[in-house]
């Protein structure tokens, strides 16, 4: 990768040009204020299933943010391992994931639909997340500890994925890197309300996480201004539909508290 992180003004249009998304200067902000963009994502983790009847409420309340927002705001959409609410029903996909499950139990989540922003504490919404507009603009405004962008390019059935990090300020513990592969545009059968919709379009659904549950420790000192690159190769899976649907999402955390330090996602090409 090219490019260089000699400011956050730098990065944000970089990311703009890797992953075709809405010029920055071009958003609404809704409080109205005239300030430049430091470069923080937030990061939406949603639980969802195809029998809860309040996560398309959500599904309309997080695609709504996207509106303002574009590609401040990274939503993935994790299906619940609970035959209540994430089971399929007969003759459509299950879209249940083992890592999933893992992030379902560790968060002890138990209502659906629920989310949480940047898996920080104090960060539940649930419902029809109509109020979690003002937890993302808390957060979109927040200087960032770290820089993130990447990259996703596709060779016949493996995904070539280069991500760079820079330290933005200075980070005390471990960090990890988590490359989390979701996938837009599947219809499958949802209750919407009371009432059942057999083509719902799911988007932000997980489909696979590369290196392992919770990431792999990336080895930075932690030092403002210390940089980092690495490649990695996905393999796309049967789980999968299509792999030009896919996104990549990039997520720098807390190896100890899991708390995310900033994203970044693109467009499988």
């Amino acid at each position: 990768m090219k490019t260089r992180f000699l400011t956050l003004t730098v990065l944000a249009a970089a990311m703009v040009a890797a992953c075709d998304r809405i010029d920055p200067t071009e958003y609404t902000i809704p409080t109205g204020q005239d300030r430049e963009w430091n470069g923080q994502r937030v990061y939406i983790e949603k639980y969802t299933g195809p029998k809860c009847s309040n996560c398309p409420a959500a599904d309309r309340t997080l695609e709504a943010a996207h509106e303002v927002y574009g590609d401040r705001v990274v939503v993935v959409s994790v299906n619940s391992k609970t035959d209540q609410f994430g089971a399929p029903m007969t003759g459509y996909p299950d879209m249940r994931t083992s890592v999933g499950a893992e992030w379902e139990t560790y968060w002890g989540v138990s209502n659906f639909p629920t989310a949480y922003i940047g898996r920080r504490s104090g960060t539940q919404y649930t419902g029809a997340m109509s109020n979690i507009a003002g937890g993302i603009e808390q957060v979109v405004w927040q200087e960032p500890k770290v820089g993130v962008e990447v990259e996703a390019l596709l060779n016949g059935n493996e995904v070539a994925i280069d991500v760079d990090v820079e330290v933005l300020q200075a980070i005390e513990g471990d960090v990890n890197l988590s490359l989390i592969v979701t996938e837009d545009s599947l219809a499958y059968w949802q209750l919407d309300g009371s009432a059942p919709n057999a083509e719902y379009v799911h988007n932000h659904m997980l489909r696979d996480v590369v290196g392992g549950t919770w990431g792999e420790a990336l080895d930075l000192e932690g030092t403002a201004g210390e940089r980092k690159s690495l490649s990695r190769t996905y393999t796309v899976t049967t789980a999968v539909s299509k792999p030009t649907n896919c996104h990549i999402v990039a997520l720098v955390t807390d190896a100890a508290t899991k708390e995310v330090l900033n994203c970044a996602e693109c467009r499988v090409q």
